[in-house]
């Protein structure tokens, strides 16, 4: 399916919003685009990456560019699944005795 082109209200705050964490670790989910025969559409998420925004800006044809680097996190908020396979960015911190 073809996305739909955002204003350019919602592209600047966007960009404002990815441009306040730069440098700091964040979680993505990760996924695709579904659309069905009536022509709605959703997002099924896959799974999730860690990451770091390096940068972010808005290119004269309206292209949101994000750029991500990759990067490992540890956090014991994180929920995991048993008989899923591990995730190689994002651990889980359990504390034991």
């Amino acid at each position: 399916p073809q996305p739909t082109e955002p204003d350019e209200a919602l592209l600047a705050a966007a960009s404002r919003a990815f441009r306040l964490v730069r440098g700091q670790k964040r979680v993505f989910p990760l996924g695709e685009i579904l659309s069905a025969n009536d022509g709605s559409s959703g997002l099924r998420v896959r799974q999730f990456a860690a990451g770091r925004v390096v940068d972010c800006y808005t290119e004269m044809n309206g292209t949101l560019i994000l750029i991500v680097q990759p990067t490992l996190m540890q956090t014991a908020t994180a929920l995991a699944r048993t008989g899923q396979s591990p995730n190689p960015w994002i651990g889980k911190v359990v504390r034991t005795r």
